[in-house]
């Protein structure tokens, strides 16, 4: 498949309407009062307007049904950003549902992660940059105070188009040391196996992106610096 050329979709402002949905798993059907938290979250701290679809708090909707949801958020000129409530695990049966130049002809700044990059790939195939991090129900979804790394990150993913530094967690919480053991020995490896095949590869270690806690948000296709020897990230959102 050719990548075709990419571009970064307009970006929402306060008060716009952003399409909520579930394109890997109707997760908020199980738990409505953390998925409503995060609703209320998108509100209070970024002053959005959140939209559902049909298929956002549908536990087990069909692939053809959520793709349709995509189409339909995309398609509509009200809503200005997509994001996803959260991941699950089949979002690769919903693929080929979608039509990409539908897609392509309303590009949407589209958030999402784990079993979302399915998606976040289809687009970056189309030639729309989307970002990588950003959960409804998760990050935006958690008891108690959010991690302010997390909602710098995400805001500036959602409002602003310039370049943002990704800066290391202020703050870790004790990790057991059995776990610290396996990370450990994960780097190893993986230096192994770059000395042996990719001597002049620069390695990137201990980023918070993805499944992490503060997570900062990357634009998926879109452009990146890192510096090795100064050992700094900057990303264009």
């Amino acid at each position: 498949m050719v990548i075709m050329r990419r571009a970064y979709p307009p970006k929402p402002g306060p008060g716009d309407r952003i399409a909520v949905l579930s394109p890997a798993a109707g997760v908020p059907a199980i738990f409505p009062h953390v998925y409503e938290l995060g609703l209320n979250r998108l509100r209070d701290a970024y002053g959005v307007v959140p939209v559902e679809y049909p298929t956002t708090r549908q536990l087990d909707a069909s692939a053809a049904d959520r793709a349709r949801d995509i189409h339909a958020a995309f398609a509509d000129p009200s809503i200005a950003a997509v994001i996803a409530s959260i991941g699950g695990e089949d979002q690769i049966t919903v693929i080929p549902h979608l039509d990409g130049d539908l897609l392509r002809a309303s590009p949407k700044p589209f958030f999402g992660y784990s079993d979302n990059t399915n998606l976040l790939n289809f687009l970056h195939f189309h030639g729309i940059v989307g970002y990588h991090g950003g959960s409804v129900m998760v990050h935006l979804g958690r008891f108690g105070r959010t991690h302010p790394d997390t909602m710098a990150s995400l805001r500036a993913a959602l409002f602003s188009s310039g370049w943002y530094d990704l800066t290391s967690a202020s703050v870790w919480k004790n990790t057991p040391a059995q776990k610290r053991e396996y990370a450990e020995e994960q780097r190893a490896a993986i230096l192994r196996a770059l000395s042996a095949y990719a001597p002049d590869a620069m390695a990137v270690f201990n980023v918070d992106f993805g499944h992490t806690d503060p997570q900062l948000i990357l634009p998926y296709g879109g452009d990146m610096r890192i510096d090795g020897p100064n050992q700094t990230i900057a990303v264009r959102y």
